[in-house]
C-alpha cells in the first residue's frame, strides 16, 4: 500500500477490508453524495448506532497541517456529521513527505506520529463547537512502519 498515491485507490482497499471484516456487525457504504455535491469516503452503518459513522480518508503526503485541520473541521464534522454523533478521520502515510509545516503555531512536525498527535489535540476544541457530536477519532496508519521495523531488525 506504500506505493499508492491516490486517495481513491486507498479508499477502495479500505472499503473492501472493512466489508470483509464486518462479520454482519455493520454494513459499509461508499461515496454517498449529499445535496451540495460533497461525498463521504466511507460510511459504517450499525444497528447499535443511531446514524451512520462517516470515515474521511486522507493521504498525509498530499496535505499540509492547515489543510488537514480544515478538512477535519469543515468536511468531516460540519458536512458529513450533520446527522451522526461519531466520525473517523483516517489518515494514512506512504512515506513520500518527510515533514509537515503548521502555520497556525509556526512549527514543523518531522514525524507522522507527531502529526497525528497534533490533530488529536484539536478534537476537544472542535467538539466544544459542535455539542451534538459525541466523538471524533483520528486514526493514523503508517504504510512505511513495516519497512522501518525490517531495517532495525
Amino acid at each position: 500500500m506504500q506505493k499508492l498515491t491516490k486517495e481513491k485507490e486507498v479508499h477502495t482497499i479500505f472499503l473492501k477490508r472493512l466489508s470483509e471484516l464486518s462479520f454482519g456487525q455493520y454494513t459499509v457504504e461508499s461515496e454517498e453524495e449529499f445535496a451540495d455535491g460533497s461525498r463521504i469516503d466511507i460510511r459504517l452503518n450499525a444497528p447499535q448506532v443511531s446514524a451512520a459513522v462517516p470515515i474521511e480518508l486522507k493521504i498525509t503526503d498530499n496535505w499540509s497541517v492547515s489543510d488537514l485541520r480544515e478538512r477535519l473541521e469543515n468536511q468531516l464534522i460540519s458536512q458529513y456529521m450533520r446527522e451522526s454523533q461519531y466520525g473517523i478521520f483516517l489518515i494514512v502515510y506512504n512515506g513520500k513527505k518527510s515533514h509537515w509545516k503548521d502555520s497556525l503555531v509556526n512549527k514543523q512536525y518531522n514525524s507522522f506520529d507527531d502529526l497525528i498527535e497534533v490533530l488529536k489535540q484539536d478534537v476537544p476544541n472542535l467538539l466544544k463547537k459542535s455539542p451534538n457530536i459525541e466523538g471524533v477519532e483520528i486514526i493514523g496508519i503508517d504504510f512505511t512502519a513495516r519497512f522501518k521495523k525490517e531495517k532495525v531488525a
